[in-house]
Order: C-alpha cells, then sequence, then structure tokens
C-alpha cells in the first residue's frame, strides 16, 4: 500500500494572514486526467471547496474543470517537496443523489484515508497587561488551513470522520482491540494527518494479514 502524503502537518496549521499564503493560492507543476483520457501537464492551481481545478498550458491558456469532468490531477507542493494526489469521487449529498467532489488520497488500502482542505479563520483573544488595565482585545485573527478527513470503504461508500477516538475504533473496530492498543503504545493523535496515516496503514496491514491466513 502507498502512502500519498508525507508531510507532518497537525491537525489546525495556523499562518499568518499577511505572512504566508495557502497551497491553494499558488501554481503548481503537475498534470491533470480527464474523465475523457485526456492528460493535461502545465501548471496547476485547485479549489478543494469548489471541487475545480484550473491547468495553466505552456502557451499560458489558463482551462478550467469541474470535479465532474475531472478523475485525477496530482502536483508537486513546493513546500512540502512532495507530490500530492486528488481524484474526483462521488460522494453522497442525498439520500440516493451522489456529486463528484474533490478529494485529496493520503493513504489508499482496503481502507483509503482522504482529505479536503479548507481555509477558516480563527478569532483569538490578546490579553492587554499594564498598570492595573487587564481586557482582551478580539481583533487578533489568524487564518487556519484546517483539514476535513473521510475514510473511503472498499465498496466505494465515502464517510466524513469526526475526530473522535471513539468514532476512529468503530470505523476500524474489525480490529479494535489491536488498533485501540497500537494508538496507545505509540501515543498517536485521532486528530493528527501523521497519526490518522499510521493508524490506517496498521490497520490495513492487520487485514492483509488476517486476509493471507484465510
Amino acid at each position: 500500500m502507498k502512502t500519498f502524503l508525507t508531510f507532518c502537518f497537525s491537525f489546525f496549521i495556523i499562518i499568518s494572514v499577511h505572512a504566508q499564503v495557502f497551497p491553494s493560492e499558488v501554481w503548481h507543476e503537475g498534470k491533470a486526467v480527464l474523465v475523457n483520457d485526456d492528460t493535461l501537464k502545465g501548471l496547476i492551481k485547485y479549489d478543494i471547496p469548489g471541487n475545480t481545478v484550473q491547468v495553466k498550458m505552456e502557451n499560458e491558456q489558463v482551462l478550467a474543470y469541474s470535479a465532474q469532468k475531472l478523475f485525477y490531477f496530482e502536483i508537486y507542493d513546493e513546500g512540502i517537496k512532495s507530490y500530492r494526489h486528488f481524484y474526483a469521487l462521488p460522494y453522497k449529498v442525498g439520500e440516493n443523489y451522489s456529486v463528484p467532489h474533490v478529494f485529496e488520497v493520503l493513504y489508499e488500502g482496503k481502507l483509503t484515508l482522504l482529505c479536503r482542505e479548507r481555509v477558516a479563520q480563527m478569532e483569538r483573544d490578546r490579553q492587554i497587561r499594564g498598570n492595573s488595565l487587564a481586557g482582551t482585545m478580539p481583533n487578533d485573527s489568524r487564518l487556519i488551513l484546517t483539514f476535513d478527513f473521510y475514510f473511503l470503504e472498499k465498496d466505494g461508500t465515502i464517510n466524513l470522520y469526526e475526530p473522535k477516538k471513539r468514532r476512529l475504533l468503530s470505523i476500524m473496530d474489525r480490529k479494535y482491540n489491536e488498533v485501540k492498543k497500537y494508538i496507545k503504545r505509540n501515543n498517536l493523535r485521532y486528530d493528527h494527518i501523521r497519526d490518522l496515516v499510521r493508524i490506517t496503514a496498521y490497520y490495513n496491514a492487520l487485514e492483509k494479514e488476517s486476509a493471507a491466513l484465510k
């Protein structure tokens, strides 16, 4: 099995509003494969919440595609010096209705770990100190790059993962005791990308062992 994401982001990455841009705001070297099998190489900029991708060709022409026309794209992220891989997958938005959404693949296996990044604003109170004056200034805000996690089952079902230990263990209930011990033994977090990748890889290894013994 392959781990497609090797950077060690925490569940929340706090970034100064003025100091840094987010990965989705940058053009990356990469390629996109459309549902009609066309492959486009060039510079890529993605919009995960909007489920769209733009491709800047060598002639500077910019082509835009929605998830409905997109099969897959990959980028080389200079910030982490690694490739990142994204797929347009059907995601259930109604009882009998699915719409293609763009997901990043973090780990692929019988149980696949996916994520969708988004930028959110976090308000942080700032304490005022000096003399006898104490209070807060609510204007000290930060933008954060946050990730929503999902698990893709073997049957194609994609489930949003609420980052709670009990929820994680219920998803991996076939190996409940082993996974629980593994998390405790290695002091892993259920809401960090790096740790979630390790836990998912371990679970898949256990499933593979079980299948081999049958």
